[in-house]
């Protein structure tokens, strides 16, 4: 592997109960260091803030009706030279982000996708 640094960015818009269960899932994530940004509506932040690991997570307001632009605010506030994104109704495998960045160990390679 590497020493990039990695962030993981979530956006969500109305749906708290599906933003627990993927947070829960990239909690639980068998690699490290990375930082989690959640771009979210109140009711998500919320719902986010009453997570254990809230402390951890980046949270990051936004209420419109737009992912593109909700996306490119969490790039934004991402301070890992990678940055993974994920659909706040997924629930990823514990090793997602472990086979997800495996491909940058290649010299050649300048974009990864899942």
């Amino acid at each position: 592997m590497t020493d990039l640094t990695v962030s993981v960015v979530i956006v969500s818009r109305e749906r708290p109960l599906a933003l627990r269960r993927c947070l829960t899932g990239v909690s639980q994530l068998q690699f490290a260091p990375f930082e989690i940004v959640v771009v979210a509506d109140p009711v998500g932040l919320e719902a986010a803030q009453k997570l254990p690991f809230a402390n951890d997570l980046k949270l990051v307001p936004f209420d419109e009706a737009n992912i593109s632009a909700a996306r490119n605010l969490g790039l934004t506030h991402a301070a890992g030279e990678i940055v993974a994104f994920i659909d706040d109704d997924a629930v990823p495998k514990s090793t997602w982000l472990r086979h997800l960045t495996a491909p940058v160990a290649c010299v050649e390679v300048a974009a990864m996708g899942g």
